[in-house]
């Protein structure tokens, strides 16, 4: 495909559509977030480093079996649908919905039977209970990527809001009685299971009502082509990110690290710094829905979208991983106690190697949206063959903490490697000033959080630091002048969507960060 050429910002209304679905993923996100922290220490504290590591490790497999035997259908879905909604082709999109959600059940379950097989020969027998029911969630997991991934096409993640918060209030629920009935880790299985479960019954059921409602057509004979080839090097892609991006580590630690704790800890590390990128995601992920819609309308206008959501993700990204490093001690020692201490330098090294990433979302959307897969593909073959050589090298003398450092590295590399080539292809620049003068303003945040976490301990360390961290950050940001007027008429069009006293809310924190903020809001 020839380079896109430059183009002004986008329209106003991919603008609002933006600014709608970030809010709708934030509140997903904050619901998701609140979930993982009050389950996953609770559930750290009860039962302890050795059972964790080997509920950590199942998980995970049947987490990545899910993913790669899909064979890349939830981001075929939702890359083709996206397009053809773009092109105002409906039935295309019933027939691209009907088509990769009939490979979807047939994968899911051929994977969930394959994997039970191996939980009753293969698996510990003493984790028999918990195994079963967590090999059984790939089957509702797998089902509810694919509804998912179309309202994620119709830029509408409004709809994907409930059934979310539907399984996440079962996970806890079962959680809970898990913990107070002593169902241990068998009922904590179960609550995953059936939160999943609920959740594909609820958006299926939605989806459905739609999908019927659009004009029945047969999927062009070209298009299953395309997407064939786009379904097979998205296998290929989420193999490479279970590499990559996940905790391939995962697998090494349980080799060369000799202890089943060391999976705990870096588990413990990854899961919080991964939670904590969910903030600067929810802007990323939204721009990408837009990015694959914007293909199908008018490619022109994607140069200054992607360059232009860098910017915010490392915004919203760079002061978040920077706190969660620099409070790794005090949040460590307060949430999950002193049994997971060594979780301190691994959540360190894994927040603070984690700040580039707050970028990839945007160009790997670009480049997966004009189907550049195969340069994903090559690129990510070279970062994991860093991550792993390092693991090698580092894992057996330094444990989760080595782990943490070579997932880092081949994180880096690869998001470098991904904006070269964005760059290369469609000219894209990057707002390096304005990246610098944000980074100038985590270098005072970070300064003053850790200033504050020598003289603080415990609670006090935690809430006080965040709070100053917070405050610094935004004194910083109208120092610097970060936001911009465009910036201020994003933020007043967003909000003028909102409640009377949202809009008050949002004019006042404009006002603080900005010295044209008063100005430019009435």
């Amino acid at each position: 495909m020839s380079a896109l050429s430059s183009s002004p910002a986008g329209s106003s209304g991919n603008t609002v559509t933006i600014a709608r679905n970030t809010v709708w993923y934030t509140f997903d996100v904050v619901a998701s977030l609140v979930t993982a922290f009050a389950t996953s220490i609770v559930i750290a504290r009860a039962i302890g480093p050795q059972k964790l590591g080997y509920f950590n490790y199942i998980a995970w497999l049947a987490s990545i079996s899910a993913s790669i035997g899909g064979l890349g259908v939830p981001v075929t879905t939702r890359k083709y649908m996206a397009e053809y909604f773009g092109r105002g082709e409906p039935g295309v999109c019933r027939a691209i919905f009907e088509r990769t959600f009939r490979l979807q059940v047939l994968a899911a379950g051929a994977i969930t039977a394959v994997g039970l097989l191996l939980v009753f020969t293969v698996s510990d027998r003493s984790y028999w209970g918990s195994s079963i029911f967590q090999v059984a969630s790939i089957l509702p997991a797998m089902l509810t990527s694919v509804p998912a991934a179309a309202n994620l096409a119709r830029e509408n993640m409004r709809a994907n809001v409930p059934s979310g918060l539907v399984s996440s209030i079962v996970y806890i629920s079962f959680v809970a009685m898990s913990l107070i009935f002593g169902w241990g880790l068998p009922g904590i299985a179960l609550g995953f299971l059936v939160g999943r479960t609920s959740e594909v019954a609820m958006r299926l059921f939605s989806v459905r009502k739609w999908i019927h409602a659009l004009p029945k057509t047969a999927l062009p004979a070209f298009l299953a082509e395309r997407m064939r080839t786009f379904s097979g090097l998205s296998t290929v892609l989420m193999l490479l990110q279970v590499v990559v991006w996940d905790r391939s580590d995962i697998v090494l630690l349980k080799l060369f690290s000799g202890s089943i704790q060391e999976i705990t800890f870096y588990s413990v590390a990854f899961n919080l710094t991964e939670k904590v990128l969910l903030l600067p995601a929810t802007f990323g992920r939204a721009i990408g829905i837009t990015v694959m819609a914007q293909f199908g309308r008018d490619q022109n206008a994607l140069n200054s979208l992607v360059a232009k959501a860098a910017r915010y993700t490392f915004l919203c990204g760079l002061p978040a991983l920077l706190g969660l490093a620099l409070l790794s001690g005090p949040l460590v020692r307060t949430l999950y106690g002193l049994q997971y201490l060594p979780v301190i330098p691994v959540l360190f090294w894994a927040a603070a190697l984690a700040i580039p990433k707050t970028m990839l979302l945007p160009a790997q959307q670009l480049l997966q949206a004009t189907e550049q897969q195969r340069f994903l593909v090559i690129w990510g073959c070279l970062c994991g063959a860093v991550n792993i050589g390092l693991d090698v090298l580092l894992i057996p003398a330094h444990g989760a903490l080595g782990a943490a450092i070579g997932n880092g590295v081949g994180q880096a590399l690869g998001v470098a490697g991904i904006w070269s080539r964005a760059a290369a292809l469609y000219g894209i620049e990057l707002p390096w000033r304005a990246l610098l003068r944000i980074a100038a303003c985590g270098c005072g945040m970070a300064a003053a959080v850790y200033a504050l976490t020598l003289i603080s301990r415990g609670w006090f360390a935690l809430v006080v630091s965040t709070l100053c961290g917070c405050a610094a950050f935004g004194i910083l940001l109208r120092v610097f002048k970060i936001l911009t007027v465009e910036d201020l008429g994003r933020i007043r069009r967003i909000s003028s969507k909102a409640p009377r006293p949202l809009q008050l809310c949002a004019q006042r924190i404009v006002v603080a960060l900005s010295p044209a903020g008063e100005a430019n809001w009435g």
